[in-house]
């Protein structure tokens, strides 16, 4: 029972750092997108969309490919019983992510975005709501699926 306690602790930690690495991912997309949707510049630079769809594209798939399939495996390993929290946070979570893919296709290239500019500052808000949304959710995972089980 202590090598498992240990095992449990030492899957903790890890899951933990790198969960702290793709919050300042989370972190950086949601300045990105501040700096973005600042009224006072109602057209931002393309270097600067890009720039925020690319750490946008990699925050959200860090998240389906590798973070939260670490958070079921975490739970599952201390014996959880949040599967059905799961059930209800993954499709919420996945329309969001269906947004920043959509955001992104529309506005991939230089000449997307210039040819749809009247339309980025509302799809920009939009998108903005939906992060909020996920964030919510990915909180709540993290604090039942891990934050939980955190060593004493």
């Amino acid at each position: 029972m202590v090598e498992q306690s240990s095992n449990n602790e030492e899957l903790w930690h890890s899951i933990d750092a790198m969960l702290k690495g793709w919050l300042d991912g989370r972190k950086n997309t949601l300045e990105l997108y501040c700096q973005l949707s600042d009224h006072q510049n109602p057209t931002p630079e393309w270097e600067d969309v890009s720039e925020f769809m690319q750490v946008l594209l990699d925050y959200v798939s860090a998240g389906h490919f590798e973070i939260y399939d670490k958070l079921v495996g975490e739970a599952r390993s201390f014996n959880d019983d949040n599967m059905k929290l799961v059930e209800i946070l993954y499709p919420k979570i996945h329309e969001t992510t269906q947004m920043a893919l959509d955001f992104n296709d529309k506005y991939s290239n230089q000449q997307n975005w210039e040819s749809q500019l009247n339309e980025f500052n509302f799809d920009l808000t939009e998108l903005g709501k939906q992060l909020a949304i996920r964030a919510e959710l990915e909180d709540s995972l993290i604090e039942q699926l891990h934050d939980s089980h955190k060593p004493e």
